[in-house]
Order: C-alpha cells, then structure tokens, then sequence
C-alpha cells in the first residue's frame, strides 16, 4: 500500500469515484460520469477523501459529463454525500441527480469509452 513493497487491486469501485493507491495527492485513478441523453444532471460535488488523497472534478455539457481523477496513498474523489469512502452498506452509492431544468439534455457521445 504505497511503500512499492505491497500492491492494491481494486476489483470492486463504488460509482462515481475515482481512486488509487500511488503516492500523495496522486490522482491517476479515473471516472467519468455520464448523464446526456437523459433528463438529469450531476448536483453533487466531489472531494478528495482517505489517505494523502488527491483529486480534480470537472463538469461539462449542463453537468451532463463529469470527469473524475483521484487517488493518494489510498485515496480518491468521492461524492460529497458518501461518508464512508464506499465502504458502507451502501457500496459508495451516493451520487445526487436533479432534471435538468427546461428539459434540455445533451446529446449523448457517438461512441462511448470507459475510463478505468
């Protein structure tokens, strides 16, 4: 866990987060979160959370598209909402949507990629 002597591999993430275990503030874990096409939008906002965490959000298309990256010594960019660093009996599971407002949506990519 951060001390190149051991290794982490998550094969469970909560939606909406974005985590590693590299180094303090790292941020090379990765998410993104797309809502177009859909007649919602992203309300919650993100913080870095855990050991030495790093992270960066940025939002796009009406808040529609979300791009996460977080991480630390075991860390990551969580929902604000999530208390439990997606460990509770929840599973992390605390993203807030809202419609958008005057039913506009974006429309969603041609070709969608799943960032890990």
């Amino acid at each position: 866990w951060g001390n190149g002597q051991d290794s982490h591999v998550f094969d469970r993430v909560p939606y909406a987060v974005a985590r590693d275990c590299l180094t303090y503030g790292s941020q090379e874990g990765r998410s993104s979160i797309d809502v177009r096409g859909t007649p919602f939008c992203v309300a919650s906002s993100f913080r870095p959370r855990g050991f030495m965490p790093g992270g960066s959000s940025s939002l796009d298309h009406d808040n529609q598209l979300v791009t996460l990256r977080g991480g630390g010594y075991c860390g990551g960019l969580y929902p604000m909402e999530d208390q439990t660093c997606g460990q509770g009996p929840s599973g992390g599971w605390a993203l807030q949507l809202t419609l958008v407002s005057g039913g506009h949506t974006s429309q969603p990519p041609a070709k969608r990629r799943r960032i890990q």
